[in-house]
């Protein structure tokens, strides 16, 4: 439906606004492209996205699924279109000059199990699935893994490195399935596993024994010192040491830092013409202006912004050591597994109460969001609500991880 020269369209528009060459644009930049429609079919008008200034090229034109625009909606390329990332809304607007917009790619966390020890009939056993555009991350893999995948019709073969925290059962009887389920689907690209000393032992003796056909590379990693273990475009992912009674590790995956917003008033201050040159500037190059003068990025750019950072922490006592870690998370899912009543039982096991945890949200300063994890089964879903009015009443920003729960994390603008 039209509404004078801006239009609002819908999921199905986003499919072919995101053909591979598009994942090499440089995310995190502002980057330009355009929209130009050439003919209509129908109701149902067609598109070709072309080159804007260099930073994609060669799509091909796609139909839309459902009807964009009304039959008389009057429209004026070339249209710009404001893309934020799959799942979301984008905007596109009638304009007869070339526009700006910074491309949000989407970062979400799925809660693939919250319990703790055994699984019960709503609560599978701890996992969480991290999605960076197309890269997922799987931190643990607890029984029912797969299980909670199908539910939320995730693409398990796109999961690029699966984080183990440690070798007690809860966390990897999942395992043995998945990397068995992965040999059902085309795969090209080998998976990384990290975990705790022992992990490639567990992966290795499950291949032997039960006779696993596996047609895809698996590269197990073992920790051995804290540390980045993962980079990708953009982000990395860090190790760090927890107590629990055997070897146990948190992970934080961290964007790069951004740029500073590209501000296009400067840019026609200082006579940088657009196109090319803009684009050179958000990429922290120095260009001329048309009248010969050297422009930097800091004279357009304004100052750099952080990226999103995500942590995960269970099975382990409360230290300070935590806290410094997981220090500017968005979302940071921390093991809530027992009531402060229960805080001596939790000491001698080596695990957290949900106070431990917001206590270590709250100290490491500059935390979003707070989602806790890995209950007792002690706790049925009404009982839960005792532990999050533990916990928020040390740290507000306290919610309750549940089972297929997504929790969208986004930039702090």
């Amino acid at each position: 439906m039209a509404y004078g020269s801006r239009t609002l369209i819908n999921n199905d528009v986003l499919q072919y606004l995101r053909p591979a060459r598009l994942e090499r644009a440089t995310y995190g930049f502002e980057v330009r492209y355009s929209i130009q429609m050439s003919y209509e079919r129908g109701n149902l008008p067609i598109f070709n996205v072309y080159e804007s200034n260099g930073w994609m090229t060669g799509f091909e034109p796609a139909t839309t699924r459902s009807t964009i625009w009304d039959s008389t909606a009057e429209l004026h390329p070339p249209y710009i279109i404001k893309y934020e990332g799959i799942g979301r809304f984008c905007q596109l607007a009638g304009a007869n000059q070339n526009c700006y917009t910074e491309y949000k790619m989407n970062l979400e966390a799925f809660i693939l199990g919250s319990g703790g020890m055994m699984p019960l009939p709503n609560r599978h056993l701890t996992s969480v699935l991290l999605r960076r555009e197309g890269d997922l991350f799987l931190f643990d893999c607890g029984e029912g893994t797969q299980v909670a995948l199908r539910k939320l019709n995730l693409r398990w073969k796109k999961i690029s490195a699966i984080f183990i925290s440690h070798t007690h059962a809860d966390h990897v009887t999942g395992l043995p399935g998945l990397l068995m389920l992965s040999s059902q689907v085309d795969r090209d690209d080998p998976l990384y596993i990290y975990g705790p000393p022992r992990i490639a032992e567990y992966i290795e003796t499950s291949r032997r024994v039960l006779d696993m056909y596996i047609n895809y590379e698996i590269v197990v990693k073992e920790i051995t010192e804290p540390g980045i273990l993962y980079s990708g475009d953009g982000f990395h992912v860090r190790t760090f040491p927890l107590r629990h009674t055997k070897p146990c590790y948190g992970y934080t995956m961290e964007e790069d830092i951004r740029p500073g917003e590209f501000h296009p008033e400067k840019a026609v201050a200082l006579n940088v013409p657009r196109g090319p040159l803009w684009s050179r500037l958000q990429g922290g190059e120095t260009v001329k202006s048309s009248d010969g003068k050297d422009i930097t990025p800091l004279d357009v750019l304004g100052p750099p912004r952080s990226g999103r950072k995500f942590s995960f922490v269970t099975d382990t006592l409360a230290f300070p050591e935590i806290a410094r870690e997981v220090a500017g998370s968005d979302l940071f899912v921390c093991e809530g597994m027992f009531e402060k009543e229960l805080a001596a039982d939790a000491k001698e096991k080596k695990h957290m109460t949900a106070v431990e945890a917001a206590l270590l949200a709250l100290a490491a300063g500059d935390v979003k969001k707070l989602s806790l994890i890995h209950y007792s089964p002690r706790y049925t879903e009404h009982n839960l609500k005792q532990l999050l009015k533990e916990a928020q009443a040390v740290f507000p920003q306290t919610v309750l991880s549940r089972d297929r729960a997504v929790f969208p994390i986004e930039f702090e603008e």
